[in-house]
């Protein structure tokens, strides 16, 4: 069963969010709260609009970390599609995970709310499943809004549904190719020293794959 591990609607009327961070590198057009009705339970929104002085912006809001296993990210967006896609390719909103810092080599292009779009400033929802990204590590999720010359994107209705990692149980190795004719061993190490309390833990070990027939095989773990 997936836990909601993020559900950010801006609802606290602040950028950043309680527990989220911002990069601002254009300093008169980055993120900023914007009054929006749209979504059932939102008076809020996140709004970067274009810079009309023409100097690029590459604006960020950063969750905060998350340990996955697996993982679907939902989220409502909207903006041009004529300056931002289909006639001018002048911005995007870019999806990343986010391994170290932001901007690093390691972190992980996911893709774009740009895709979702039907129309020109009409709220579409973007889904996206995480799981084939995660590197085994913690991360955050990044949300870039990129352009120049571009057009003003907004964003709402963030929610993050998965798997935490389990803090005392590891695996390796954590991906791997079998051929039909092959067998691979997987190390499994329960750490006590991991937990404070005395008791009984339970968890569930996922093992993915590309077959339609078993995708997901989930394998109990009790320590």
């Amino acid at each position: 069963v997936e836990d909601a591990l993020l559900d950010e609607g801006f609802e606290g009327g602040v950028i950043p969010p309680a527990g989220w961070s911002e990069i601002e590198t254009n300093k008169s057009q980055n993120w900023k709260i914007i009054m929006d009705d749209y979504l059932p339970y939102s008076n809020y929104a996140a709004d970067v609009e274009y810079d009309p002085n023409l100097e690029t912006q590459d604006e960020w809001l950063v969750s905060p970390i998350v340990n996955l296993s697996q993982g679907t990210l939902t989220f409502w967006s909207f903006g041009s599609l004529y300056w931002c896609r289909d006639t001018y390719d002048n911005c995007d909103l870019n999806v990343w995970l986010i391994v170290g810092d932001v901007g690093g080599s390691d972190d992980i292009f996911v893709g774009k709310g740009d895709n979702a779009w039907g129309s020109n400033f009409t709220w579409s929802q973007s889904v996206f499943n995480l799981t084939p990204f995660l590197p085994g590590s913690s991360v955050r999720i990044g949300f870039e809004y990129s352009g120049k010359d571009g057009a003003e994107i907004r964003l709402d209705g963030i929610s993050l549904e998965g798997s935490d990692t389990i803090p005392w149980l590891f695996e390796y190795p954590i991906n791997g190719s079998v051929s039909a004719s092959q067998n691979q061993i997987i190390n499994i190490t329960l750490d006590a020293s991991a937990i404070s309390q005395i008791g009984v833990y339970t968890g569930t070990l996922h093992i993915l794959s590309k077959t339609t027939t078993t995708p997901d095989q989930s394998v109990p773990v009790i320590m």
